[in-house]
């Protein structure tokens, strides 16, 4: 529908995340549930249309699902994952669990290497996390350099990401990645077809497409508070609340572009496919971009350059 409707059951979360064909959230706790397509974590090899609790006993502090697969961080930093270990349209292996090997799993599995991470971010086929010292790693499909380790080979374990950046904040869109430094710089790699990386940087060595295998800044050099990605775009916010998006948005970008409106955000996410949504210091949730689904949660399923106000709030 083109109006928000309610999730079934009376569990309260503090935390929720979506992609494709997964949501998963958390608990306040931290105990984790999903719902939509399988795998779901829980055991099983069906899908489910309510919540249902992962196994494992863990209690996360992070959850992220991608295709097919869904990573997690657990108190204490380490990093679960569950599903598919995939392998790609020739039968290659994409290593999308980070176990080394490529396995699947209906349960949560730990990511190989002991690590402690920090901060955790889930792509379409990889997934990248931060340490206690602000160092990059990922794991998993890698054709388009969204790894950012200098060449764009899938990889079964985490890899760290080239650059020697410390960042404090880390965002995956579907075959791209993003972080923040401390002083709010924004820098991306992976694919860069639809300008997702903020530049026109093209620094991969094969493939046929635009895309950078190793981290490279956003233009403009803005400093950032906050930044998300989507499918094929990012947007991120300033201190004051500004927004700026590039990529597949509507008319499309390879730099940052503010949000028209004049509103001020207190926090905002990057939707799937040319969509975001933005919640307003005044905690009034807009929406923008493509909305041929209903994504923009206004009633219609008209496509607005402009924030447009979700319907249902006070």
């Amino acid at each position: 529908g083109s109006l928000p409707v309610a999730i079934t059951g009376s569990v309260l979360y503090s935390q929720i995340a979506t992609r494709e064909y997964t949501t998963c959230a958390l608990e306040p706790g931290g105990v984790a549930h999903c719902w939509g397509g399988y795998p779901l974590g829980d055991g099983s090899d069906t899908a489910s249309v309510v919540p249902v609790a992962v196994s494992g006993g863990l209690h996360f502090t992070t959850i992220g699902p991608g295709s097919q697969f869904t990573c997690g961080l657990a108190t204490g930093g380490a990093a679960y994952c569950w599903g598919f270990g995939g392998y790609g349209p020739n039968g290659y292996p994409q290593y999308l669990l980070g176990t080394g090997n490529s396995n699947s799993s209906a349960v949560p599995v730990p990511v190989t290497g002991n690590h402690t991470f920090t901060a955790l971010a889930v792509g379409y086929q990889h997934t990248c996390a931060l340490d206690a010292a602000g160092a990059a790693w990922c794991w998993g499909r890698n054709a388009e350099g969204e790894l950012g380790d200098s060449d764009q080979v899938d990889r079964a374990s985490p890899i760290p990401v080239r650059g020697g950046h410390t960042f404090v904040a880390i965002t995956a869109g579907w075959f791209h990645t993003c972080g923040l430094l401390a002083n709010g710089s924004a820098y991306c790699w992976g694919n860069n077809n639809d300008g997702e990386l903020g530049t026109t940087a093209n620094n991969c060595t094969s493939g046929g497409w635009l895309c950078s295998d190793v981290p490279v800044p956003v233009a403009g050099g803005r400093q950032f508070a906050h930044i998300g990605a989507g499918a094929y775009h990012n947007c991120a916010t300033t201190t004051p609340g500004d927004a700026y998006c590039w990529g597949a948005i509507i008319g499309g970008s390879s730099a940052p572009v503010a949000v028209p409106g004049g509103l001020t955000f207190a926090s905002l996410s990057a939707g799937g496919s040319g969509y975001s949504c933005g919640v307003t210091t005044g905690r009034v949730a807009y929406c923008w971009g493509l909305n041929y689904s209903g994504q923009l949660g206004d009633g219609t399923t008209n496509d607005s350059n402009v924030p447009v106000r979700v319907a249902g709030q006070p």
